[in-house]
């Protein structure tokens, strides 16, 4: 699934949660976010500024869902993943068996992984943490990592986002 597909499906408060974590954390980020997504509504950055932040945010993801904007999209979530979910990566490549840095980025990945594995892996994200998080994760690290493991797409609880 591509980050723009996944803007989609957020819910109010995962898209909040996710761009406040931009808004705090990175703010050249956040900046980008304003700049090119003011530009596609054709506002000055200034009178977007000004208006409070979860209504700015809101705003914004009709926008994040837009293919065009998908490497946008996608370096906000990543950020917010690597910022603030570094337990949950971690704990994922943890299960699946692939050496990490402690943070939950890896070098490498394998083409194949046990299917037994992957699915306790999955199954242990969504028993520790919020569901809409763990969807929108394993629903993007395909295209994080470069990998399509077999049978990971069928672990994924798509009714979960949104």
């Amino acid at each position: 699934m591509h980050a723009f597909e996944i803007w989609n499906t957020l819910s109010k408060e995962l898209n909040h949660e996710i761009l406040q974590a931009a808004y705090l954390h990175e703010k050249r980020l956040y900046r980008h976010v304003v700049q090119d997504l003011c530009e596609a509504l054709r506002k000055r950055p200034q009178a977007i500024l000004e208006m409070p932040r979860e209504a700015r945010h809101e705003l914004f993801k009709p926008l994040l869902a837009l293919p065009q904007f998908n490497t946008l999209g996608s370096n906000l979530i990543i950020h917010w993943l690597g910022s603030a979910h570094t337990p949950m990566l971690a704990l994922f490549l943890d299960t699946v068996g692939v050496a990490h840095d402690g943070k939950g980025c890896a070098e490498s990945f394998p083409k194949e992984v046990e299917s037994s594995r992957l699915e306790k892996a999955c199954a242990t994200l969504y028993e520790k943490y919020p569901a809409e998080q763990v969807s929108l994760y394993l629903n993007l690290f395909p295209g994080i990592t470069g990998t399509a493991w077999a049978g990971l797409e069928k672990h994924i609880r798509k009714k979960q986002l949104g």
